[in-house]
């Protein structure tokens, strides 16, 4: 018996050797697998940060382009809105040389010799209120309230003082009108957002506090402790853990970019609203970037600082400009007119 249980403790010994080398070579295996699979994680995750920076990047560009491409836009209006008016003289131009040819050719003794120019000074004049009503173009309403005057005064007629006197009391009521320069608005909201990325997010202090509150062992100060109970629980409620170092951002990296992109959204939404006269969605947009900037940026950096008062400037302004101002001229000319040429207009 003794010597079948030697021989088993040997055969134990010979198979011992060989399972722990088996062992360690499954453990240097998947050791070594783990080594790889961690490097290769480690070069996703920077391939993936270099393609997010590639995109970020490509987006500012496409940004830009629409900027150009707005301001593109603006100039061409503009140039536009020109070249109606020079279309609406080469009109009024003809028209004048058509009334003057149809003079001549029909003769009517009953006419008045200067109503061709009264008919010239009531189409300026219409011209005028369709530029103030429809257009809102003050400026250029005031230019042909202003020829419309000058080509009354070569009429030296007692009759049309009245009238006179209506056109230059309506030229400055068109002056009074506040005018409101709404690419230089547009301009200040468009640097705003180019300026959303530079601005720093809040930092929190990793701060510990000595001040410990106990409560009372008191029952009849319950009310005390029950207030001492929240305070604690509402300070206590969100905690920043610092590991490796004495600050910690109140967003992180990912959220930093939603709100950023969410504020340029914000402002582009008041740039759509100048151009649509929506004075409340204008206001509310802006206050909501106020509000965001003031919660989660620092409030003492420069940046932020110069970004509030810019946002503050345009917070102020008025992009509603009344055009209510009535035209008086118009019944009066048409007054004239009706009683020379004994019709109903």
């Amino acid at each position: 018996m003794a010597s079948k249980n030697s021989k088993n403790i040997d055969s134990i010994k010979i198979k011992n050797p060989n399972k722990i080398s088996f062992i360690n070579l499954n453990f240097r295996e998947v050791f070594e697998s783990n080594i790889i699979i961690f490097s290769l994680m480690i070069i996703f995750f920077f391939i993936s940060i270099i393609f997010s920076f590639h995109r970020q990047r490509m987006n500012y560009k496409e940004k830009f382009f629409q900027v150009n491409q707005k301001l593109e836009l603006i100039k061409e209006r503009n140039q536009a809105e020109l070249y109606e008016i020079r279309q609406d003289i080469n009109k009024l131009i003809n028209f004048i040389k058509k009334i003057e040819i149809d003079l001549v050719k029909s003769n009517v003794k009953n006419l008045h010799p200067n109503d061709w120019i009264l008919s010239e000074i009531d189409y300026l004049i219409r011209l005028a209120e369709k530029k103030l009503y429809f257009e809102y173009d003050v400026i250029s309403s005031i230019k042909l309230m202003e020829f419309a005057k000058q080509r009354l005064e070569s009429l030296k007629e007692p009759d049309l003082l009245a009238l006179k006197t209506t056109i230059l009391n309506d030229i400055n009521c068109l002056k009074k009108i506040i005018l409101v320069d709404y690419n230089s608005i547009i301009l200040s909201l468009i640097n705003l957002q180019q300026k959303v990325d530079e601005l720093p997010v809040v930092i929190l202090e990793n701060k510990k506090s000595n001040e410990q509150i106990s409560v009372s062992a008191n029952h009849s100060n319950w009310r005390e402790n029950l207030l001492i109970s929240f305070k604690t629980f509402v300070n206590t409620f969100i905690k920043f853990r610092v590991h490796d170092s004495n600050v910690v951002p109140l967003l992180p990296l990912q959220k930093q970019a939603y709100l950023k992109e969410n504020i340029k959204i914000k402002l582009e939404t008041a740039i759509h609203a100048i151009y649509r006269k929506q004075v409340e969605i204008y206001k509310v947009s802006l206050n909501i970037v106020d509000q965001w900037v003031f919660s989660f940026f620092d409030k003492d950096h420069d940046t932020v600082i110069n970004f509030h008062k810019e946002l503050n400037k345009l917070k102020k302004q008025n992009i509603q400009v009344s055009h209510l101002v009535k035209l008086k001229s118009p019944n009066i000319l048409l007054n004239i007119r009706t009683k020379r040429l004994d019709f109903n207009v």
